[in-house]
């Protein structure tokens, strides 16, 4: 039913008997059925796929009818002439639902099945209160009709449309509430879905449940719905709903909790659905053999995956003052390096000891940004010198870090006549400023077809300021340099002397180490042993002056090499990571948890995503050293506690691998190619970067 007809029907169906609007929706839909099209064909694969087997005809017959009656259901809903709709209806499961949700939300995951709406209204008419999203759509009336009607029976609605992230807002909105959040997910809308088993074949699903259940430490659970006892007039709803739904104890490798949930509550859906395929309204594309893209025509000349790529990477900060992204971009090229192909950098820097495979992009100058100071280029040269770059290159593809950033990743970005990919690390709020340059940039970011986000918060800042959407790849780390390191005698932890430690620049605020040193005198009054181990570039006079009365008991270590690092972190007894915000991955929390040291840190959203909202390492409240010394103690004298989180921690680091990384980095590298040079490209939808070449299990996000 296209949208024009359904505004339509909104306004005359209500105003007819219900078995009339029931017996005509199910005419009109025998008539659709036999007269087939495209949306019956995706209807009728489906299916297919969901069984394994060809549906009959009169079971793709009935497919439509349900549909269509799901619609016609919609339209009666809320008026007086369907309140007959809100009976005959069968919820099993529903006490333990409600069980669950007594203390807070619980999630539950649905399938386009069924009459979903007439679920949610005998739901909420039976005492329970129901928070959703609806997806947006066309025209805007329609969608302020489909809002209406579901808040007229008692739910609340957050409107979402195709590439945007409602995440933050749902979290907040349920969180210690006594509500039920059900979610239609078996359909991926957003760019940054999971593959799952669905059915016998590959699908792309929305993460959102999981990701909300175990965002939330709250229950999942899965409802499949169909009808029962059917006829032209009508039908009866039958909900099977079942949960709670959990993580598996061992998680295939490079598989985290939520992929794993995710394939855990569509295969209960699946499970469910497959005793009536019928019912599940799919005429969408959601199987990955539907997503792909048909395969392009051999770039002569050009690496395929066979052959080593000549790669270009630029990085907007100077290669002379060491930072996150830097250390990034040097460890993916060496990576890449290593794997054969030529990859290049073009990077400011004044350094006159650079490897040959590195260019500078000259001088920098210091600019604040983020809570910190960025060394990045923009002198007129700059974009000389990156033009030259390119034309001494012939690339393959040319991968742009920081894109947005005014230095040398924009020029790249804006000459390059390769295929570009563009990754983002920062992790931004909301001002007037970047608010009023979004506008401007977004024409420049549609040459950047293909993008990656380190992190959720990443991919927030990407959307919320120009917009668009990007696969999330996180930041990687050589993760075997840590397992294997050595500690030294002097930094070492004993059962006597345990050792916390903080890295990072001293001067910097929002690496908080004076919420750090906050923390030391509590801590030592109840382990009077514990050393605390500061180590980084920077000085800190009132923070140094503060702990000069503990002695021994705090050491500043100033800055220190990788080699020492590692040695560092794998004697330490804990890591802590107090940064305050403005960080959007977290690159030394994954160093710490590889070493098998219990990791500490803030509960800003980035280290939650890291620390797996705690099942990694520990959280405390950002910007309090009382909640940092009360989580310190409580870690200090459970030594079985400590144990479990630093083993928690390594067995987490395994995704991080640059192995792992670097092969999903890979994937994109010939997606970008596919697609041809950003003047051809345009802007594309992300969902293409899920396609699969390898073996289950393994994911760009």
């Amino acid at each position: 039913m296209t949208f024009s007809l359904l505004s339509v029907a909104f306004t005359v169906a209500p105003r007819l008997p219900l078995g009339l609007v029931m017996r005509a929706a199910h005419v009109g839909a025998g008539i659709a059925a036999r007269r087939g099209g495209a949306s019956i064909a995706r209807l009728r694969a489906n299916m297919a796929r969901l069984t394994g087997s060809e549906p009959a005809e009169e079971l793709v017959v009935a497919a439509v009818r349900s549909h269509i009656r799901n619609y016609a259901e919609e339209l009666m809903l809320g008026s007086r002439r369907g309140a007959p709709l809100a009976e005959s209806i069968t919820f099993e499961g529903f006490g333990e639902l409600v069980a669950a949700s007594v203390d807070g939300p619980v999630v539950l995951a649905l399938g386009h099945s069924g009459s979903w709406d007439r679920a949610g209204a005998w739901v909420c008419a039976n005492g329970r209160t129901i928070v959703t999203v609806a997806e947006k759509v066309e025209p805007r009336s329609l969608f302020q009709r489909f809002v209406a009607l579901r808040e007229g029976l008692g739910m609340e609605v957050i409107g979402v449309g195709k590439g945007e992230s409602v995440f933050s807002t749902l979290v907040e909105r349920v969180r210690g509430r006594s509500v039920i959040v059900p979610l239609l997910a078996d359909r991926d809308i957003s760019g940054s879905g999971i593959e799952v088993d669905l059915g016998t074949r590959r699908a792309l699903v929305a993460a959102g449940p999981a990701a909300l259940a175990l965002k939330l430490e709250r229950p999942l659970f899965a409802a499949c719905i169909t009808y029962e006892n059917e006829s032209p007039t009508g039908a009866d709803v039958r909900v099977r709903c079942v949960g709670p739904i959990a993580v598996p104890a061992d998680l295939a490798p490079g598989v985290n909790r939520v992929e794993a949930l995710t394939q855990a509550w569509i295969s209960a859906f699946a499970a469910m659905m497959a005793d009536k395929p019928e019912d599940w309204h799919m005429m969408q594309r959601v199987f990955i053999d539907d997503l792909d893209p048909p395969a392009p025509s051999p770039r002569p000349g050009r690496a395929r995956e066979e052959e080593s790529m000549k790669i270009g990477i630029v990085n907007p900060y100077s290669w002379d003052v060491p930072g996150g992204v830097g250390f990034h971009i040097r460890d993916l090229a060496l990576k890449l390096r290593s794997r054969g192909h030529d990859v290049r950098i073009l990077t400011p820097s004044t350094s006159r000891d650079l490897p040959e495979w590195i260019t500078s992009a000259g001088s920098s100058v210091s600019v604040p940004f983020n809570g910190s100071v960025a060394n990045i280029s923009v002198k007129p040269t700059t974009m000389t010198r990156t033009r030259r770059w390119l034309e001494e290159n012939d690339f393959d593809v040319v991968h742009v870090h920081e894109p947005v950033v005014p230095s040398v990743s924009m020029a790249a970005a804006m000459i390059s006549r390769a295929p570009l990919v563009g990754t983002f690390h920062a992790a931004l709020g909301r001002s007037v400023s970047r608010a009023i340059a979004s506008a401007p940039m977004r024409l420049y970011m549609e040459r950047i077809g293909v993008r990656i986000a380190v992190s959720e918060e990443a991919r927030r800042t990407l959307i919320e300021h120009h917009g668009g959407d990007a696969v999330i790849i996180p930041n990687g780390v050589e993760t075997a340099s840590f397992r294997t390191a050595t500690p030294l005698p002097q930094w070492a932890a004993t059962e006597e002397r345990p050792v916390v430690v903080f890295l990072g620049r001293l001067d910097e605020p929002r690496k908080g180490l004076s919420i750090f040193v906050g923390a030391i005198e509590t801590v030592l009054e109840r382990f009077p042993g514990t050393r605390f181990l500061i180590a980084g570039r920077g000085d800190a006079p009132d923070c140094r002056e503060a702990v000069a009365r503990f002695g021994e008991s705090v050491s500043f270590l100033g800055g220190i090499s990788d080699e020492e690092k590692e040695s560092l972190l794998a004697g330490a007894s804990v890591y802590v990571a107090p940064q305050t915000g403005g960080e959007s991955f977290g690159i030394v929390l994954v160093e710490a948890m590889a070493a098998r040291t219990a990791v500490v840190a803030s509960d800003i959203p980035a280290f939650c995503a890291v620390l797996e909202d705690g099942r990694a390492g520990a959280l405390f409240e950002t910007g309090s050293s009382d909640a940092l010394a009360a989580t310190l103690i409580d870690l200090l004298g459970d030594p079985a506690q400590l144990d479990a989180l630093a083993n928690a921690g390594q067995r987490s680091s395994a995704q991080y691998d640059w192995e792992v990384v670097a092969d999903k980095v890979f994937e994109v590298y010939k997606l970008a190619i596919d697609m041809g040079s950003p003047a051809t490209s345009g802007p594309r939808r992300t969902r293409h970067l899920f396609r699969r070449h390898k073996k289950r299990g393994e994911s760009l996000s």
